[in-house]
């Protein structure tokens, strides 16, 4: 949309797009656009915004239009319910957070904090800690993959979101504006050779806006994106910067902020009764926030809850429902299991073949994974327990094929404690123990021996771990593929944990020795 003078000088734009996905009407740049807004001058912002709206309507009638984020110096007075478009339109206003950079003395002296320095001295454990600050389109290309991963992962587990929209024209985009002084600024913090953390910025001005930032999760237990962003505000005021702006959203940018201002989040509806619709929605939904609150219930734990049973639903086949509910039943109410737990010496790995299939902590691999049965975790909250794992110091062996993750297992360095859902039962290892545990094995790859290929791998890699005395397993007693392929490579039978189930309760039980029962006195 366009306004000119009458000499034809440009006196107002705005910029849009219609989502190819579905046909919404959305800002130029969508997400990529952290500021949303129209230009115009000064004596006509409320005007040239007014009479775009009107073109608008015409032109794509009982359509809306999201404006995310507005500006806090926008002209809004055009809002206001005596104007025509202010009963139109829902403006809901958000914390704008903000990090006055100053000369960096207050970013060092935190990394010199006690907490911060005991973090970087572990992650020395890797090599040398260093920002490195990137200026060209070929030094971003060469992490983009990297980068482009990383956040990928995050954004599935923790925000449901699959991958960034159009990937490719995004790393297009700014790979061309990283060649304009002042456009993109980009840093990595690697810890030896390996990318901890990375941010991708744009400039505002003076300004630099936080835009991409990403972190392993291998590491994330030192805290890499908080180190980074220290450093990166150390950077930034050695290139004169006064402003770090940490844009809307986020709780822990908040931490950061040294002070606030506001922006706005601007629904605007072409029709009466989208706007009543909105109206509806938005009371009935504060409403339940604020019931919720009450009973200290959070939105994020209902919407997991329908997620959950969405997913049950959709791999439930219903023409074997009554099968299936009745199969569910006698496991829960009439049912006896085994627990088999077995060990291997780590000397006697070095008999067996190191095929070297499998690839370990691979997040490409991860974000390949897919319900394949009903009984499995959704997507998200598998890619969060397997970055909890992670986090943790935990390795997770995969092998991936045509997109799909067809087989995984874990390898715990060090276990002391062992959660045997199966028999409701915890067993408890000597602390100089490696564990492997929790295999699956995609039905469309069941039958290729990919089990019986990432056990060698993994015990050779447990083998390598300094100080590893004993190696275990644990097997469900009918599981009896695995109990051969366990078996045939030499682990050796210790004792087993068992449950039988009744409709009158649950009896426990084992013939482990008393130190594998009890957890160890202080």
């Amino acid at each position: 949309m366009l306004a000119n003078d009458s000499r034809g000088g440009l006196t107002g734009l705005f910029t849009l797009a219609v989502s190819e996905a579905d046909g919404r009407l959305v800002f130029a740049g969508a997400d990529l656009a952290e500021y949303q807004v129209w230009i115009s001058t000064p004596e006509l912002g409320n005007r040239f915004i007014e009479a775009a709206l009107d073109r608008l309507r015409d032109r794509f009638p009982g359509k809306s239009l999201r404006l995310l984020f507005l500006p806090s110096k926008a002209p809004l007075d055009w809002v206001a319910p005596d104007r025509p478009w202010g009963k139109a339109c829902h403006l809901r206003p958000l914390a704008h957070p903000l990090m006055s950079l100053g000369d960096g003395a207050r970013f060092r002296e935190s990394l010199r904090k006690k907490s911060n320095k005991s973090r970087l001295n572990r992650l020395r454990q890797l090599g040398e800690v260093r920002l490195q600050r990137l200026t060209t389109a070929d030094e971003l290309a060469a992490v983009w993959d990297e980068i482009y991963t990383l956040s990928c992962f995050r954004l599935a587990a923790f925000h449901r979101v699959e991958v960034w929209e159009r990937a490719d024209l995004r790393r297009a985009l700014y790979l061309r504006l990283i060649e304009t002084p002042r456009t993109i600024h980009a840093t990595l913090l690697r810890a030896g050779d390996q990318l901890i953390a990375a941010h991708v910025g744009v400039y505002n001005r003076e300004q630099v806006l936080l835009g991409i930032l990403v972190y392993s999760p291998l590491v994330s237990k030192h805290s890499p994106g908080k180190l980074h962003l220290l450093m990166l505000a150390e950077e930034l005021a050695k290139e004169g910067v006064p402003t770090f702006d940490l844009t809307p959203g986020g709780e822990y940018k908040d931490n950061f902020a040294t002070h606030f201002d506001e922006v706005y989040v601007l629904n605007i509806f072409f029709d009466r009764k989208g706007y009543l619709n909105y109206k509806t929605t938005r009371l009935a939904v504060d409403a339940g926030k604020r019931l919720l609150g009450m009973a200290d219930i959070s939105p994020e734990r209902i919407k997991d809850l329908s997620r959950q049973v969405r997913s049950k639903l959709a791999h439930t086949r219903f023409s074997r429902l009554p099968q299936n509910v009745a199969r569910t039943l006698k496991k829960r109410l009439w049912n006896t299991g085994e627990m088999r737990i077995y060990v291997m010496d780590p000397e006697a790995v070095i008999r067996l073949p190191n095929p070297q299939v499998m690839r370990r902590d691979c997040l490409e691999d991860l974000l390949c994974y897919e319900q394949a049965e009903g009984w499995q975790l959704p997507k998200d909250e598998f890619l969060r327990r397997a970055a909890a794992g992670l986090e943790n110091g935990n390795h997770i062996y995969t092998y991936a094929e045509g997109g799909r993750l067809l087989h995984y297992g874990w390898l715990i360095e060090r276990q002391v404690e062992s959660i045997l859902s199966e028999v409701g039962q915890t067993s408890y290892l000597l602390p100089d123990s490696a564990v492997l545990a929790d295999f699956y094995t995609n039905p469309l790859a069941r039958g290729r021996g990919l089990y019986q290929k990432s056990l060698p791998q993994m015990l050779h890699d447990a083998k390598a771990i300094p100080g590893t005395q004993r190696i275990y397993i644990g097997v469900m007693a009918d599981n009896r593929p695995s109990r051969h392929v366990i078996e045939k490579l030499g682990f050796i039978y210790q004792y087993s944990f068992f449950e039988r189930r009744r409709p009158t309760g649950a009896r426990r039980w084992s013939n482990a020795p008393e130190s594998a029962r009890s957890a160890p006195q202080a």
